[in-house]
């Protein structure tokens, strides 16, 4: 074992591996209408029975009361309407689809109508004409030029010459054209699939999620929460590793609702093993926060025999998937899990310091300085990085001559 352990550490010195919102219905509406116009402030809307206006600061918010229970505003630059209730103006964040929407010209061609759920939410105006640039202010005349001086007369000789006319001034120059005003873009728009639709205004696109209003609830002053953020993405890949996990093991990925409380939803889905390198692919779609947690349980090629487990190992991982869709599975993260979800609900700290903080103290234990590390779903057992050759150094010395049993009961103790 130490003899092991020795050859490893000196492994680990060598060069060794997001919202997309969702909205509402009635906010897609209000989006769409705010394309008409190549200025940003200017807005031509017509939206049927949505009551939704825009302001262009959290400070301009009208008073919440009972008089406008449940009406939303959107406030400039944020991404999800808010509501009013309670009294507070509640951020929308969470949502399930409910409806396709699709477009239909106006009989004069002056815009679409939306249709959502086969009725009509509202239209989409064309945009307007750009104004006449004003016309240019008239040249300043020029001054009129300096009389010339009589000549003196002699004293008794003949009389002076008769002195210089002054030259006349140069006419001043016409002032410049007014620049005549763009013409604004029009909007039109695309259902993608029974989930999203696409937005096109002039040469500028995005993609929108169609979803309901949540049921809104809590004390306080409510802004755009950054510990979740609604997100859906296609597929989650990367690999699963002990050594790597074999062809057919499980893999799950679990919502969370957010980055305070780290509980699950119970929302999963479910995938598998593809191949003997451990690497799996799932579908993760409509999630309500940015945080998951990843399950991985199967059998695995042990790293130092070169043999297959006689029985099979569970490892978990808890990620951010708002910047990315590949997370890594590996003791590292397993033994992360328990000290990160102690670190955010206890301590109160943000799940990216708290892994930071919980990486740096596992790496600890063998005396090794993962300050600049990268974080351990990135790493590969497999990878060419000192920090990848760091990971694998871990792991087969954790492994050592342990039956899986074994290696099971020392994880838990760490």
């Amino acid at each position: 074992m130490k003899s092991t352990k020795n050859t490893l550490m000196s492994l680990w010195s060598r060069k060794a591996i997001e919202s997309k919102m969702i909205v509402t219905i009635a906010s897609v509406a209000l989006l769409l209408s705010a394309c008409g116009e190549n200025s940003t402030t200017e807005k031509i809307v017509e939206v049927a029975s949505s009551g939704v206006e825009v302001v262009t600061d959290v400070s301009l918010l009208p008073p919440c009361s009972a008089t406008n229970e449940g009406e939303l505003v959107w406030v400039k630059g944020e991404t999800t309407p808010r509501m009013c209730s309670g009294g507070l103006w509640y951020a929308v964040a969470e949502g399930s689809v409910t409806a396709t929407c699709s477009t239909q010209p106006l009989p004069d061609g002056s815009g679409v109508k939306i249709l959502c759920g086969g009725d009509s939410i509202g239209v989409v105006l064309n945009g307007a004409k750009g104004e006449k640039g004003d016309t240019g202010a008239q040249g300043i005349q020029g001054r009129q030029g300096i009389q010339g001086v009589a000549g003196k007369t002699g004293a008794t000789g003949a009389q002076g010459e008769k002195g210089d006319t002054g030259a006349t001034g140069e006419k001043g120059d016409t002032g410049a054209t007014g620049a005549t005003g763009a013409t604004g873009a029009g909007c039109s728009m695309e259902t993608i699939d029974e989930l999203s639709v696409r937005v096109t205004c002039g040469t500028e696109s995005t993609v929108l999620y169609v979803g309901e209003l949540p049921d809104t609830t809590g004390q306080g002053e409510v802004v755009l929460d950054s510990e979740k953020i609604a997100i859906s993405l296609d597929e989650v890949s990367g690999v699963t590793q002990k050594g790597p996990f074999l062809s057919g093991s499980k893999v799950l990925v679990r919502e969370m609702e957010d980055g305070r409380t780290l509980t699950q939803t119970g929302n999963s889905f479910n995938g598998k093993i593809l191949n003997d390198n451990g690497e799996f692919k799932i579908n993760a779609r409509m999630l309500v926060s940015q945080y998951v947690m990843l399950e991985a349980s199967g059998y695995y090629r042990n790293e130092v025999t070169g043999e297959n487990s006689n029985s099979e190992l569970t490892l978990f991982a808890i990620t951010d998937v708002n910047d990315r869709n590949i997370v890594n599975v590996n003791l590292l993260t397993h033994l992360e899990y328990e000290r990160v979800i102690y670190l955010v609900t206890q301590k109160k700290m943000k799940v990216r310091a708290a892994k930071k903080q919980a990486q740096k103290e596992v790496f600890g234990l063998l005396n090794i300085d993962a300050t600049n590390f990268s974080n351990s779903e990135d790493l590969n057992i497999a990878g060419a990085s000192d920090e990848d050759a760091a990971l694998l150094a871990f792991s087969i010395i954790l492994q050592g001559d342990r039956s899986v049993s074994q290696l099971s009961e020392l994880l838990q103790k760490i």
